[in-house]
């Protein structure tokens, strides 16, 4: 594993670490449901990848600081729009540098964070904070559901 590789793998391994520190923080109750929204982040993140992703031999292009932060932010919240537009992940380093993959990571703890300042004020409602990822990822299946049919019918030909 390439030095650069290495320490991009040891930052992300920092924000997850990070963002269960913050919920350990929190009451029992906050870092059960925190624990779940982030498991089930990775788990609906690994289960995509699984059937959307295609590996693609495409030209890496020069992009704004950014617009590489805005792939990471598009990651969180469309990751089948990412896949289908871009062809890859953020975890292709290759094709699109480490900024997006890091930028993924720290919206997430943004959002333990938000959740973890909000709990004492308004208590399980800052749990609605965790939605947001759900909602936006829920409403582009159900919005772009042909268009994401006919992209798996091409895949499944190839």
């Amino acid at each position: 594993m390439k030095t650069k590789n290495f320490l991009v793998h040891f930052i992300i391994f920092l924000l997850i670490a990070l963002a269960f520190l913050v919920m350990v923080m929190g009451s029992r109750i906050f870092l059960i449901v925190s624990a779940i929204f982030y498991v089930a982040a990775g788990l609906f993140e690994w289960i995509m990848m699984g059937k959307f992703y295609v590996p693609f031999k495409s030209l890496k292009k020069k992009r704004s600081f950014p617009i590489k932060i805005s792939e990471g932010f598009v990651w969180v919240h469309e990751i089948i729009f990412f896949m289908i537009i871009k062809r890859t992940t953020i975890y292709d380093f290759k094709k699109l540098g480490y900024i997006p993959s890091i930028s993924a990571y720290i919206i997430m703890l943004f959002y333990v964070l938000i959740a973890y300042i909000l709990y004492p004020i308004i208590s399980y409602l800052a749990f609605l904070v965790y939605l947001i990822p759900v909602i936006t990822n829920i409403s582009f299946l159900v919005k772009y559901s042909k268009k994401i049919k006919q992209y798996r019918d091409i895949l499944k030909k190839k």
